[in-house]
Formats: structure tokens, sequence, C-alpha cells
């Protein structure tokens, strides 16, 4: 796309600027929802059709703001209004430790998703999903704001999700049955944070270690299984999660 500036006629200014980062491990599913959404972006800039811009702005940040919500296991109802689910999916990842690491970052974040949560009431007067009697008027400076803001957030809440996806139960699971080397492995597992997630991950995970450890998978054994037994206390290996190297060290026993 080539940049345009507003010229006397208020022309839209465009910039190939609805890009988006994938993070690592982001399910398709998620990715696709996402991905379309920012092509419906980019499609109404490309056109000049700003209430469309508009709307696929805010549905982009909604996108990305439950996308957040059902990786974290925080789904929400559909009647959920937009701003509970920005500001909900915000604070989950505000809360991660890898969020806004540097304290200068949290107000832009912080205003950035205030900016955001408000193109739910900028869409309703303007953007499109409303049948009008007459086309209400969108100034370019309101159309690039809220662009700008539905990016910017965007583009936030993913790069924040991306380390926490590193450590999602499906992500670790995922590691362990495929065989991957010992300090990845022992990357995602201390990723997880085991005390952290809920009793049945916690479970699933360890399953996942027994049986590869009992299928022969040295690494499975040195990350997963061996730390496990080694350590009665059951602060960080969760008794959920025990369930899985037990199981093998009882095959074990009993050879």
């Amino acid at each position: 796309m080539v940049r345009r500036h507003a010229g006397v006629a208020g022309r839209l200014l465009r910039v190939d600027r609805t890009e988006l980062a994938r993070p690592s491990h982001l399910p398709d599913e998620q990715w696709a929802a996402i991905d379309a959404c920012r092509v419906r972006l980019w499609s109404a800039l490309e056109t000049d059709d700003r209430p469309a811009a508009l709307g696929s702005a805010k549905e982009l940040v909604e996108s990305v703001a439950r996308s957040v919500l059902h990786i974290t296991g925080n789904t929400l109802g559909s009647g959920t209004s937009y701003a509970q689910v920005v500001s909900t999916a915000h604070r989950i990842l505000g809360m991660h430790p890898g969020a806004m690491t540097n304290p200068d970052i949290r107000p832009i974040a912080q205003s950035a998703q205030t900016i955001a949560t408000t193109l739910g009431a900028i869409r309703n007067a303007a953007g499109t999903g409303h049948g009008r009697a007459t086309i209400p008027p969108v100034e370019l400076e309101t159309l690039n704001i809220s662009v700008d803001s539905a990016l910017l957030w965007s583009r936030w809440a993913l790069a924040v999700l991306a380390p926490l996806l590193y450590g999602a139960a499906s992500t670790v699971i995922q590691a362990v049955h495929s065989a991957i080397g010992q300090v990845t492995l022992k990357g995602h597992l201390e990723a997880a944070n085991l005390p952290e997630q809920s009793i049945e991950d916690q479970r699933a995970i360890g399953v996942a270690f027994g049986q590869e450890a009992g299928g022969g998978f040295g690494n499975a054994w040195a990350v997963g299984v061996t730390p496990a037994v080694s350590d009665a206390r059951l602060g960080y290996w969760t008794k959920a999660y025990r369930l899985g190297p037990n199981t093998v060290q009882l095959r074990l026993h009993r050879v």
C-alpha cells in the first residue's frame, strides 16, 4: 500500500499499517479469526470506507481480546459487553509475569486499552453494524486515531500473549510428545508455572510426561519425572501433576 496524506479534499491517510505478527503457538483457529478482522480493516482502508473501517477496527480488538480469554480459559458469554471483554483481557495479560516489565510502558498500554475500549461507542455512532436512515460523517481524525489505537492495543496484546502461549498447557503437552531438546522442554514446563494451571491441565501435563518417560523418552524423564519424584514438596510439583510421574514410577517398580 502507498501512503497517501490528507490533502485539501481530506482524503484518507492510507498506509500499510494493518500487519500483525502472529505469536508462536497461537492456535490456527484464533489466528484465522484475528486475521479475518485485519483483512476486513485493510480492505475498508483501501476503499476509503470509513464506517466499515471503524467497525472492523472494533471487531479486530474484540477478536484479539476474546482469543486471549479463550486461550487463558476465561471465556465470557456472547452477551458480555465489548468494554468488559477488552478490559478483562487486558487485566489478564497485565497480570502475566512477562507483561510490562518496563514501568514506563504500563501507562501507554493502559491508555491504548482505554482508547480501544471507546471504539464500541464510536462504532455505534458512525460505524457499520447498524442500519441507518442517514450515513453519519466520519472525520479523518476520528478514523485515524480509532484505527491506530486498535492496532496499537492488538499488537501489545499479541506480544504479551506470546510468552504466555509458550507455557500454555496445550503447548507443553505438544512439546513433551514431540521429542524436543531437554533445554527447550524445560523452558516450556517452567513457563507453564504448574501451580497457576487448572487442576485438569496440571494432571494432563503430568500424564504426558509420565507417558513419554515410560515410553523411553529420556528428556521427559529428566525434565518432568525425576525432579517431581525427588522433591516431596507439593508447592510446585502439585498433587494433580504427580499422577503422571508417579504412574510411571509404579510401573517400573512392578517390572
